[in-house]
């Protein structure tokens, strides 16, 4: 029963892991875009 329960476990695991992973790489792609947007934003406006 625990055998069937560790399979079951192990597939969900395989199916969420890979879009937990690739919303994890969206949201850090996201946040160093938004993060060198803003810096380069200041930079700008400081040199304007």
């Amino acid at each position: 029963m625990s055998n069937k329960l560790e399979k079951a476990t192990d597939r969900v695991f395989d199916c969420v892991m890979p879009i937990l992973l690739c919303m994890l790489a969206i949201v850090s792609i996201v946040g160093c875009g938004g993060l060198i947007l803003l810096v380069g934003w200041a930079v700008i406006k400081g040199i304007l």
